[in-house]
């Protein structure tokens, strides 16, 4: 949902509003003015006037003082100002939309740690590929919500998520089941894999990958578990959803595949997309493992 400017100024003015925009401010370590951003041409543009200010003063100096000031550290002051631009652009981007998705009334935004603000904007600033700039977004917006959402540890991890490793992690999250409300990926056959899986995503290198970010935990040999089921558990899926009618196993095999905590974390930005077809594998694949399983009136 896009907010009206007017509407937009008039949510940043309440108590919430300053609030989030000083924690923001914290974070980035400059004082962040979300009604007078500059695009990012116009901020192009004025690190160009910054640069030509520099060589400027430079020169001014190198008169004054009678000393030369070595080419190669011209251009190091002048590439830090690029880049000082470049990631101030980023984490503006960030923010702005991360305002967006904000509910202002719930938000919680006093209860958030300055620390993990102040690492958030450290390892997002050099972020500017499209998706994964929204998937920060998404997550600075959750943890102003409701603080505690995010881990630092997710946001360590978060670094090393670069544009496939996201179109492929959301790709799973298009076979998350929720039992209880607990978010199991349920991949139930590894060899050979059925065809509603797309191997591209569930083949052993992209699932071993995932493992390595530290997004999922795999196993091949054998089955993974899910414990203490009962009766009256709601098995989702997407808006579709069946319910456990008898008391079922006291262990219940959920295939080959678990979120880990970060995993769990990141899910929650990542929306996937029903796939045709798998729920009613998975009312087979549980009933075959002994879950009764009755509509949902």
């Amino acid at each position: 949902m896009i907010i009206e400017a007017a509407a937009f100024t008039g949510l940043l003015a309440t108590d919430t509003g300053k609030t989030i925009v000083e924690k923001i401010s914290a974070g980035m370590g400059v004082l962040y003015e979300p009604t007078r951003i500059v695009k990012e041409a116009q901020a192009k543009s004025k690190a160009s006037l910054i640069e030509a200010e520099m060589e400027s003063k430079i020169k001014i100096l190198e008169a004054e003082t009678k000393l030369q000031i070595l080419d190669t550290t011209k251009r190091a002051m002048l590439r830090m100002i690029h880049e000082e631009t470049r990631e101030q652009i980023n984490m503006e981007r960030i923010a702005t939309n991360s305002l967006q998705l904000i509910d202002f009334e719930s938000a919680k935004p006093e209860s958030i740690d300055s620390d993990w603000m102040t690492l958030f904007f450290k390892n997002c600033r050099i972020v500017s590929d499209q998706e994964i700039s929204n998937m920060w977004s998404k997550i600075l917006a959750g943890q102003i919500m409701k603080p505690n959402s995010f881990s630092r540890k997710t946001l360590n991890l978060m670094q090393d998520i670069g544009h496939e490793d996201a179109k492929c992690f959301q790709k799973i999250c298009s076979y998350i089941v929720k039992i209880d409300g607990r978010k199991i990926p349920l991949f139930t056959h590894f060899n050979p894999i059925p065809p509603f899986y797309e191997y591209e995503f569930f083949s052993y290198g992209s699932l071993k990958h995932l493992e390595d970010l530290g997004l999922v935990n795999t196993t091949y040999l054998g089955l993974i578990c899910e414990e203490n089921l009962q009766i009256g558990n709601r098995i989702e899926y997407f808006n579709k959803s069946t319910v456990i009618g008898a008391n079922p196993p006291q262990q219940t095999l959920t295939g080959h595949l678990a979120f880990t905590k970060a995993g769990i974390e990141i899910s929650q930005i990542c929306e996937g997309n029903p796939v045709d077809g798998f729920f009613d594998h998975v009312v087979d694949y549980f009933q075959k493992n002994g879950v009764v399983l009755h509509p949902v009136s």
